[in-house]
């Protein structure tokens, strides 16, 4: 059993978003990977406006899920 704390993460991508080139599934990635060494991420969850979007910036962040 881990001795990390457990959290939630949620990612509010309009008032916290990405730089202008960035990809959102690359960041979600990025996230994934390193945050389990500090802690036991129970969700992560990303809200945006799609329709206020680029397809390209958006990338797949809109289905991944950890849950």
């Amino acid at each position: 059993m881990s001795n990390h704390r457990k959290v939630a993460i949620f990612w509010d991508y309009k008032n916290c978003s990405p730089p202008l080139h960035s990809q959102g599934h690359a960041i979600v990635d990025g996230i994934r990977r390193i945050v389990p060494v500090f802690i036991d991420v129970t969700s992560f969850k990303a809200y945006l406006d799609i329709s206020s979007q680029s397809p390209k910036s958006v990338g797949s962040a809109g289905k991944t899920s950890w849950t």
